[in-house]
């Protein structure tokens, strides 16, 4: 069974209180749609835009990006120093963690708010030539939340946005763009952060199948979704889920 948390319940309140003359532009329409076979994170996004494959990194327990193009998904001007984002290139960095995963990482304490973790994300990328704005705090429907923008002068602008979930849950995005260029793709990115949702699996799962080997020798409970793949004398048990895009 798993316990929904849609983020696009807490981010609409958001999505009004950025919505300045700068957003006029058409959002573009989000016709993709992309869901994890076990439901735990999916999102619209727009035609013809690229997306990565799950990322687990040493920070982020999930991670997936959308960007204009293959090329775009790699792109990151506050790590690599000399990347530019060209006009018409936009990315955006969807993440979903555990609080308790990141405070030491980022040498916070253990009740460190959201708005923490964004300044301690900001501390940790160090300053370099990427100049990293205040960190706004702001309440989302029963949520709280934090924003701050970043500009890294010729080589691309962007935005972090973060919401506390509750049970030590931590998700949102960050945004990157061209130079200039973030006010005319702000709108679209919303959109895609505001169609997200995410689902928090429950511990364990039910072992409602059971394996026997020939012999007997062997005797093991395994949830529906896996499948037993015997050999000889012996048995593995495969997870073949797999994220999924239409």
């Amino acid at each position: 069974m798993l316990r929904r948390r849609p983020l696009v319940l807490i981010l609409m309140a958001f999505i009004a209180f950025v919505a300045l003359p700068t957003l006029a532009q058409d959002t573009l329409p989000l016709t993709q749609h992309f869901a994890t076979d076990d439901s735990v994170i999916a999102f619209d996004y727009p035609a013809d835009w690229a997306i990565s494959s799950n990322q687990v990194g040493q920070i982020f327990a999930l991670q997936i990006s959308v960007a204009t193009s293959e090329d775009v998904l790699e792109k990151d001007f506050i790590s690599q120093n000399t990347t530019v984002f060209e006009p018409g290139e936009v990315r955006v960095n969807l993440v979903v963690f555990k609080k308790a995963d990141v405070v030491p990482v980022l040498k916070l304490e253990a009740d460190a708010s959201v708005s923490d973790v964004v300044a301690g994300l900001f501390e940790r990328s160090g300053q370099g030539s990427t100049i990293f704005g205040e960190v706004s705090d702001m309440t989302l429907g029963e949520h709280t939340a934090a924003r701050a923008s970043f500009n890294a002068a010729k080589r691309g602008a962007g935005f972090v946005l973060l919401a506390d979930l509750g049970d030590d849950e931590i998700g949102g995005a960050a945004v990157y763009a061209a130079p200039d260029e973030l006010p005319q793709w702000e709108a679209t990115a919303l959109a895609i952060i505001e169609s997200l949702t995410y689902s928090t699996p429950s511990a364990g799962g039910t072992l409602s199948q059971t394996y026997t080997s020939p012999d007997s020798s062997i005797i093991l409970s395994y949830p529906d979704d896996w499948q037993a793949v015997t050999g000889p004398s012996n048995a593995d048990l495969l997870n073949i889920n797999m994220g999924s895009s239409d």
